[in-house]
């Protein structure tokens, strides 16, 4: 959510700075019609920062997929540890039942995608 909330934070920012570039050329074009020597390097300067705010977009862009590649890692790396700390907290209890604990962290994974897990084949 918090995510969310900051992507659509900086898309607004980031369109109201085109249309504040896309402004800024108008006003240009207006002021220096005349004068096409200041007007060519007035936009140039407008261009430049409109290439720099998408320099900055894509900049963005790549952090937060680097963001989520972490965020799936943490998850997976909890997940796992779970999963061992369950079976180590079973272990004694299946010890003394005499049945074989065998959850790892596949089963998980399978139980989590959708798939169907056959009772008879898998061993608790």
């Amino acid at each position: 959510a918090l995510i969310m909330e900051k992507t659509q934070e900086y898309r607004q920012l980031q369109k109201e700075a085109t249309d504040n570039a896309m402004q800024r050329l108008d006003d240009i074009n207006q002021r220096f019609a005349n004068n096409e020597r200041v007007r060519l390097k007035m936009e140039d300067s407008v261009i430049n920062q409109m290439d720099a705010i998408v320099d900055a977009a894509n900049k963005f862009i790549s952090e937060l997929a680097e963001d989520f590649k972490r965020l799936n890692m943490n998850t997976d790396s909890l997940m796992r540890m779970g999963m061992e700390n369950i079976n180590r907290y079973l272990e004694p209890m299946t010890k003394s039942l005499q049945v074989e604990s065998n959850l790892n962290y596949q089963d998980l994974k399978q139980l989590e995608d959708g798939s169907v897990i056959d009772a008879d084949t898998v061993e608790v």
